[in-house]
């Protein structure tokens, strides 16, 4: 969740020059990130595993939509999918979204343990 925040802080500057809408965005997503990781680090509940793993694939759905429509006042990326920062950007997200979903599943089979 802290990859995903630092490339969207990368990314923050140009795109609230050129898109302020998407960059406000950023900033509840950076935030959103943070907050997740922190409870992960501290809390780890299932909550946080499901919720870490929505936000990651929410920012992948994103980022299909702007790479082939685009966002409204925003089709610059249309087609840019080799972007540095947008593939590293999808890997990270990509690996939460497993990750979360390991967890989440170890999770189950704990539970599923305890109550045997």
């Amino acid at each position: 969740m802290a990859a995903i925040a630092a490339i969207h802080v990368l990314d923050l500057p140009g795109k609230l020059k050129e898109t302020p809408y998407l960059g406000y965005l950023y900033i509840v997503l950076i935030v959103a990130a943070l907050v997740i990781a922190e409870r992960l680090f501290t809390v780890a509940t299932k909550l946080d595993y499901l919720a870490a793993g929505a936000l990651a694939a929410a920012v992948i759905v994103a980022f299909v939509i702007n790479r082939t429509v685009g966002m409204p006042g925003a089709t610059d990326d249309i087609g840019n999918w080799l972007e540095p920062l947008g593939l590293l950007s999808l890997v990270v997200e990509v690996f939460v979204v497993w990750q979360s979903v390991a967890a989440v599943r170890a999770i189950r089979r704990l539970r599923a343990l305890e109550i045997a």
